[in-house]
């Protein structure tokens, strides 16, 4: 998996978790499926930018926040 694949997961998790309709088991099953396999890959950072880019086009795309 490379880097853009692996901050594109992410990315949709946090979609993911701004949704109310997911149980804990849901959201508890996709970190375990996929979170945690881009985290163990020593190489892989994150990037910040990204996931606020992500939050604010696609959770909170108003300007009222």
């Amino acid at each position: 998996m490379n880097k853009g694949e692996s901050q594109s997961i992410i990315n949709n998790f946090i979609m993911l978790l701004a949704e109310s309709s997911y149980s804990m088991d849901d959201i508890k099953s996709k970190v375990e499926d996929s979170i945690i396999a881009i985290y163990k890959d020593p190489k892989f950072r994150h990037s910040y930018s990204q996931i606020f880019a992500t939050i604010k086009t696609q959770i909170m795309p108003s300007d009222k926040y």
